[in-house]
């Protein structure tokens, strides 16, 4: 599966694999992390063009989770999600 993930250093336009990218490779805040991978997440795709107003239902996480996290997906050059 190490070919799946996208590593920080790399610049984000290149993907891996089948172009999935890990939640352990992108560089998330230790609370934003904690609250996808506690709740099954694995992906940052998983959450590409998503209305992000479910996520709220999610244990630790808020809207300084959700602008990490649309931010993120902007950098690795994903749809945002939409409120």
């Amino acid at each position: 599966t190490e070919d799946r993930m996208v590593y920080t250093d790399v610049k984000h336009s290149h993907r891996y694999g089948d172009g999935l990218i890990s939640i352990n490779q992108a560089n998330l805040s230790i609370r934003t992390f904690n609250a996808l991978s506690l709740a099954g997440f694995r992906y940052i795709n998983e959450f590409e063009g998503i209305n992000f107003t479910k996520l709220y239902r999610l244990k630790n996480f808020g809207t300084k989770s959700v602008k990490e996290l649309n931010a993120k997906l902007k950098e690795f050059n994903l749809k945002e999600m939409y409120h």
